[in-house]
């Protein structure tokens, strides 16, 4: 309603401008080439008015039409960067659940020749994560340490799969640069120390495990265990170069995390026998013996002792274990310290059990 108000409006107003103009109308004379055209001023100027207004709408449709390949190509942009934008989000879903290879999928569908910088990092992070190939996979994480989002995840990734493959040095490079970005890395800390170890550089690995023992308690066993390895073989590299006493260090060391670590045992009580400190090796055999009894580890007892009486040795390893449970052990212990009493109680112990089953 208010629309056709204001059409009626101007059109009246129009109207009684012309007929306001029309009373001061003259009229003028034009000649061309011999030709006298005679034309009221109003008309002319109307004419005028009406050319300049259709030259600038035809002005504005030669542009228009000059304009429509760039709006179509940019429909078109709009178009793919959508569907890329699209794709990308359901490989990373993909990525989520941990369908990988469906996600490796989607990423191969895109033309990463002919797409926008801010989709190629997407793309090399989705590939890295999606392909297990190692030398399909390095050279995409190595485009990712450019990236400082991405940094930490291409340097963690290149340092595992270095070092699973043997190339500890190589590892070590990607390794520390993750430690210098996050240094609450439990994972990276571990590697690191794995790393120093297979490299021998033993200070650096002993000031790392201390950090990675106070922020994070061992309970792993299986941790354990290779770290007490670690240390066996730090006292290894360390007493081929003559430090005896720095090796006693980290035997010590070893056996903190794995009593029972028998090759570490067997070192220690053989420098301190090589040193006559053989005293020092009583307790480390008891609690040894207690956990894990062995024939090797009676023998060490029977160097490192000052009993010269055999019933008094093996009794003495006898209260630390339950003997019915290592019969075999005790029988061998018996055998070689000739105690033929002992040697029949064994005996009469394995028939009762026998008849009890």
């Amino acid at each position: 309603m208010i629309k056709f108000l204001i059409t009626i409006i101007v059109l009246t107003l129009t109207y009684l401008g012309i007929t306001a103009l029309s009373k001061y109308d003259t009229v003028m004379s034009i000649l061309i080439m011999d030709y006298k055209i005679s034309v009221s001023m109003f008309l002319l100027i109307v004419m005028m008015i009406m050319l300049i207004s259709f030259s600038s709408l035809g002005i504005r449709v030669i542009g228009m039409v000059l304009k429509m390949p760039y709006l179509v190509a940019e429909k078109l942009a709009g178009y793919k960067k959508r569907s890329r934008t699209k794709a990308i989000m359901e490989a990373y879903g993909q990525v989520v659940i941990g369908h990988y290879d469906l996600a490796r999928r989607v990423i191969e569908r895109l033309d990463i020749q002919n797409i926008d910088e801010e989709y190629k990092e997407h793309i090399n992070l989705l590939s890295a994560i999606c392909n297990q190939d190692f030398d399909q996979n390095m050279p995409m994480l190595q485009n990712l340490l450019s990236n400082k989002e991405y940094h930490d995840f291409a340097a963690k990734s290149l340092a595992k799969k270095l070092f699973d493959q043997g190339y500890y040095v190589q590892s070590l490079q990607y390794a520390e640069q993750v430690r210098s970005t996050t240094n609450n890395d439990r994972e990276m800390k571990l590697l690191l120390i794995k790393l120093y170890a297979h490299l021998d550089m033993w200070e650096k690995f002993g000031l790392t495990l201390e950090r990675y023992v106070g922020m994070y308690p061992i309970q792993d066993q299986m941790i354990e265990k290779d770290i007490s390895h670690y240390y066996l073989k730090a006292a290894k590299f360390t007493l081929s170069a003559g430090g005896e006493m720095k090796a006693l260090g980290y035997l010590e060391k070893s056996l903190e995390y794995n009593p029972i670590n028998q090759d570490a045992i067997e070192m220690l009580c053989k420098i301190n026998l090589t040193s006559s400190r053989e005293w020092l090796n009583l307790d480390i055999l008891e609690r040894a013996f207690s956990k894990a009894p062995s024939f090797v580890l009676f023998e060490l007892y029977c160097q490192s002792s000052k009993i010269n009486n055999a019933r008094d040795i093996y009794y003495k390893l006898a209260s630390l274990v339950n003997i019915i449970a290592y019969r075999d052990i005790f029988f061998a212990i018996a055998a070689y310290l000739d105690l033929q009493d002992e040697i029949k109680m064994l005996r009469a112990d394995s028939t009762e059990m026998l008849l009890s089953l």
